[in-house]
């Protein structure tokens, strides 16, 4: 797919199918402000310095706003990424070595290794499965072996095959195995209300059986349904990790710091995205072309608040405020930290232009192509858990669920499953 390189990246996109959620004082599905909206009167009303950081947080850059790099290449997102992860992860070796209160900072050191680990496998890999990361294929191969392998997630053939050849024709569809994953191995119910499915996600997160199908699903694609090559580098890494932490005597940082978050988190932070990637039981309407259904089910999810109101003075401006920012940095950049890492935001935009070159910058080029196409994903935007809730409640769109229904499977049927996540 071709692109131009003097498209003006700050133009506003359509501001179409934009929803509001989760904002104190307003209605669900309340349709205005729009995105669009809410991020013009962020510019206008915050100091200028903290734009950038808005723009990173809801995916959605204010017009006329310009990349600080807008050519940036692939290499920097890759090394930056790598010694992000490597803070996070000295931080956490640091702090339980440390105690006392330094554990107060563990959180923070786990958020920064789980985001990093996600960014990885769902942006940087991602790119390199649809041989869009550097511009080689074979460098593209190499590193995602490479990466794939320290963090002991999907071989780069198995990943591009459920990816590139299922997910992105198919979507949603039977043979997509993140939707098998959400429905088979997460237990998520069609026909039902978003609450109860809501209840089945905490379940998930917390399932010790869910969590170890995750784990075996990893460990089967680094050494089973993998290259006899791929063996090997995963045997090598693993006798390296285990032969420096025996040496250092340092297993108890390793696994808090390392282990834990690599795990459990990792997989926690994956069931939370998944679960709100897609609007995965959407039927074809009658009337409904192809292409429109495809349409139908993306969405771009964009985490933040209205401001307060103007006007406000006393005790209310300063409870509405005080609110507002314990949000934006308690609630909002930690789900997008560790969570919607990446482009994720923007992910709906992605099926609609794949192999996009200009994928660096995926917030400010999406943004452009929608405005010059005239086309767009459904944009959400609010709190995750309120979007959560709206993708939950499209699972009740299907009016019988008991043809949709599927037998309990085996622990093997579900780790084969997994074997993508």
């Amino acid at each position: 797919m071709s692109t131009s390189n003097k498209r003006d990246f700050g133009e506003v996109g359509p501001t179409t199918h934009h929803v509001l959620l989760d904002q104190p004082g307003r209605v669900a599905g309340q349709c205005e402000p729009d995105i669009a909206v809410i991020r013009t009167d962020w510019h206008v009303r915050l100091p200028r310095l903290m734009q950038p950081f808005l723009t990173w947080l809801s995916g959605y850059p204010y017009a006329g706003q310009k990349p600080f790099f807008p050519t940036k290449p692939w290499w920097v997102v890759v090394l930056l990424t790598t010694a992000l992860l490597g803070v996070g992860l000295c931080s956490s070796f640091v702090i339980v070595s440390q105690g006392g209160y330094t554990w107060f900072g563990l959180p923070i050191a786990w958020l920064l290794v789980v985001g990093t680990a996600r960014t990885f496998q769902v942006f940087i890999c991602h790119q390199g499965v649809h041989d869009n990361l550097s511009g080689d294929p074979a460098v593209d191969r190499a590193l995602v072996e490479v990466i794939s392998t320290v963090l002991v997630v999907q071989n780069f053939d198995g990943y591009q095959e459920d990816h590139k050849e299922l997910h992105h024709p198919q979507l949603a569809s039977d043979a997509d195995v993140d939707r098998k994953f959400i429905i088979e191995v997460m237990r998520l119910e069609q026909g039902v209300d978003a609450e109860v499915n809501r209840r089945l996600v905490v379940r998930a997160l917390l399932s010790p059986r869910v969590h170890a199908v995750f784990l075996l699903a990893r460990v089967r694609a680094n050494v089973v349904s993998c290259p006899a090559y791929r063996r090997a580098m995963t045997l090598a890494w693993w006798s390296i990790v285990a032969l420096a932490v025996t040496a250092t005597q340092t297993w108890l940082p390793f696994f808090i710091g390392c282990v834990f978050p690599m795990t459990v988190l990792y997989h926690m932070s994956a069931m939370c995205q998944f679960v709100t990637e897609h609007f995965w039981t959407r039927r074809r309407q009658p009337g409904q072309s192809a292409k429109q259904h495809y349409f139908s089910m993306l969405v771009n999810r964009h985490l933040g608040d209205p401001l307060p109101a103007c006007g406000l003075s006393g005790l209310e401006w300063l409870s509405a405020w005080t609110l507002w920012w314990a949000r934006l940095y308690f609630y909002h950049a930690p789900f997008r930290l560790a969570i919607l890492v990446g482009d994720l935001p923007v992910h709906g935009s992605h099926h609609l232009w794949p192999l996009e070159k200009r994928w660096t910058e995926p917030f400010f080029t999406f943004q452009a192509l929608a405005a010059e196409r005239g086309t767009s994903p459904i944009h959400y935007v609010g709190g995750y858990r309120r979007i959560l809730h709206r993708m939950l409640e499209s699972f009740n769109e299907v009016e019988d669920s008991a043809a949709d229904a599927t037998e309990p499977i085996t622990l093997s049927q579900a780790v084969k499953v997994a074997n993508g996540m």
